[in-house]
């Protein structure tokens, strides 16, 4: 103890200091390493379904086409929801574009997967024990729209306007942003693979935007639900000029492995297909996070014929 009056010793003054520093370090470290840790454990419970069950763990697979943390927390729920009714342990698995959703499904590396329309038919041809279950609807219903557009500052007008320019699609197998566009091409009497400068490809729908906006390239083929999710990233639509609209594509093919038993397969179509667009099972599993997802309806094969038609018109001399 220090009695008044009494001069304080120097290195007695620095100690006090320096213990201060040390436990008020320690706390922040701790504190911090606390906030690390519970990161953490939200994008692994957003991954993955948590340890309530036990068994072989269920893997279902979607490819990159938006940013991969945004994609995990809209499928969040519904990983939630199909542990519960398999009463297995689920896993969301995102493939960047280059993996090949739907070999991955076929040689049984995942159990479930949501294939592009584009992929979908492409995959029955190669493996057709593919299971289809079911197809995914959102507000727009069944079926959606892509879009091909330029800088609205660019002087690109039209898509003949893109002749001798670069050009970005999303990936080979994607149909917003890759199908549909090169057949808008061909119905303007364009040869995409002759006509344009370069063509390139982003990964996903908001790549493409984001090198266009930057002069990365001089137009994009994208769909049109990006412009809202482009809202969160600056990218409003008055920065972008619509040169042309693709014809209806009908969304995602959820389908089961071919070496799933018919008793998972048919436990798991029936899972999907409860989640009938705006009934109250819907409503709390998917909506309730502000899924783009509204809902699963029962889907054939003939329903992608329409894909199946772009195809041939792209192979047609």
């Amino acid at each position: 103890l220090i009695r008044p009056g009494q001069k304080k010793p120097a290195g007695l003054i620095f100690g006090i200091l320096l213990l201060v520093a040390l436990v008020g370090g320690v706390g922040f470290w701790l504190l911090n390493r606390a906030g690390q840790d519970d990161k953490v454990k939200v994008e692994v419970a957003a991954a993955d379904s948590g340890p309530e069950y036990d068994g072989p763990v269920f893997r279902i697979g979607i490819s990159r086409f938006l940013p991969k943390a945004q994609l995990i927390k809209e499928h969040s729920y519904l990983v939630r929801y199909l542990s519960d009714q398999l009463k297995r342990p689920v896993k969301l698995v995102v493939h960047e574009d280059y993996v090949d959703v739907s070999q991955e499904l076929a040689e049984g590396r995942l159990d479930l997967a949501a294939l592009s329309s584009y992929n979908y038919v492409a995959a029955k041809r190669r493996w057709p024990r593919l299971h289809l279950l079911a197809s995914h609807v959102t507000a727009s219903g069944a079926s959606y729209e892509g879009f091909v557009v330029a800088r609205a500052n660019s002087g690109i007008r039209q898509l003949s306007d893109l002749k001798g320019k670069i050009f970005c699609y999303v990936s080979p197998t994607s149909a917003s942003g890759y199908l549909y566009p090169r057949a808008l091409f061909r119905h303007m009497g364009m040869d995409p693979d002759k006509d344009l400068k370069a063509s390139r490809f982003t990964g996903d729908h908001l790549n493409s935007l984001q090198a266009l906006a930057k002069g990365g390239c001089d137009g994009a083929a994208v769909f049109t639900g990006i412009f809202f999710e482009g809202r969160k990233y600056g990218f409003t639509p008055e920065k972008f000029s619509v040169l042309a609209t693709t014809d209806r594509i009908p969304y995602d093919a959820y389908c089961a492995a071919p070496n799933l038993k018919d008793a998972e397969v048919k436990k798991i179509g029936e899972a999907l297909r409860a989640l009938a667009p705006d009934s109250k099972l819907a409503r709390k599993v998917l909506v309730g996070i502000n899924s783009r997802i509204t809902g699963f309806v029962p889907v054939k094969d003939s329903d992608y014929n329409s894909v199946r038609k772009i195809e041939k018109y792209l192979d047609a001399p």
